[in-house]
């Protein structure tokens, strides 16, 4: 059984040092969660907005959140994912889309309640476009001796992509 990772809109919404927390995951240190808006559904995906043109989308699952988000307007499209703590850093975390496309990509800072898994800058934009064709995709990493395996939805994330580009 996979943990669960913390609620994102729960965070947002009660925890301002965790929301920069998650700013610092994109790569910046603009936005608190006082300026936050309601959360927007998209289908699977919630859209957050900090200030005008600093939003994230998010999916979260158990044992996965995926982060998609800028947190200033003229500032590129930023992706990661998170995992349990228990991955650990350095280790190595599969993707794969319902279309075969796949990326390896690894952990990288772990944190009490999760680890980041970060797509490099200049692939965002290749990861983000297999995203917007697929309904679906897994994600694999390794907890001690076992290999989790879990499913994910992209319903609504096209949509969700389209707010946060805004």
């Amino acid at each position: 059984m996979t943990a669960k990772l913390p609620d994102l809109t729960a965070i947002l919404r009660l925890r301002p040092l965790r929301a920069a927390s998650l700013a610092m995951a994109l790569g910046a240190f603009a936005m608190t969660a006082d300026a936050a808006t309601a959360p927007q559904k998209y289908k699977e995906w919630t859209v957050q907005c900090m200030a005008e043109s600093a939003c994230i989308a998010h999916l979260d699952r158990a044992g996965v959140q995926i982060l998609v988000g800028r947190t200033k307007a003229n500032m590129p499209v930023r992706m990661a994912f998170r995992i349990p703590a228990s991955a650990k850093t350095g280790q190595p975390v599969a993707l794969r889309l319902n279309d075969g496309w796949q990326a390896g990509l690894r952990t990288g800072k772990c944190m009490k309640a999760f680890c980041e898994v970060g797509v490099a800058e200049k692939a965002t934009d290749i990861a983000i476009a297999a995203l917007s064709r697929n309904t679906g995709g897994l994600i694999a990493y390794q907890v001690k001796d076992r290999i989790l395996l879990v499913a994910f939805p992209l319903d609504g994330f096209s949509e969700a992509l389209n707010q946060v580009k805004k």
